[in-house]
């Protein structure tokens, strides 16, 4: 069983699934995929831990919808990369570049 809902990984691990198809994995692989180590080797607590760095990033790479906010970070954390998306999508607003970048400042994890 595999879910596709970021913030529900390790809660549904907990009840026998065994993966995720994950937006935030993109823009976070080395946290995301700890995580997910730490949840198949049932290790939740810690799992947890990890996570709650994650919650309000989550929030934010969905508030102007998928993928608009994981491109829209991915090119905060690589300039060279454009965030911009086929219509009748537009690419995300200053606003949520900014939240986005203020998140990551704070989280000081590694890509």
């Amino acid at each position: 069983m595999i879910t596709g809902n970021d913030e529900l990984i390790l809660p549904k691990m907990i009840n026998g699934c065994e993966g995720v198809i994950s937006v935030v994995a993109n823009a976070y692989p080395k946290l995301f995929s700890d995580i997910i180590r730490l949840g198949l080797d049932k290790k939740y607590d810690e799992g947890n831990q990890l996570f709650r760095q994650l919650i309000d990033s989550i929030d934010y790479l969905f508030e102007e919808g998928n993928p608009v906010g994981v491109k829209t970070l991915i090119e905060v954390l690589f300039p060279n990369i454009s965030s911009e998306v086929r219509l009748p999508l537009v690419k995300g607003s200053e606003e949520l570049k900014a939240k986005l970048t203020a998140e990551y400042e704070k989280m000081k994890v590694s890509v």
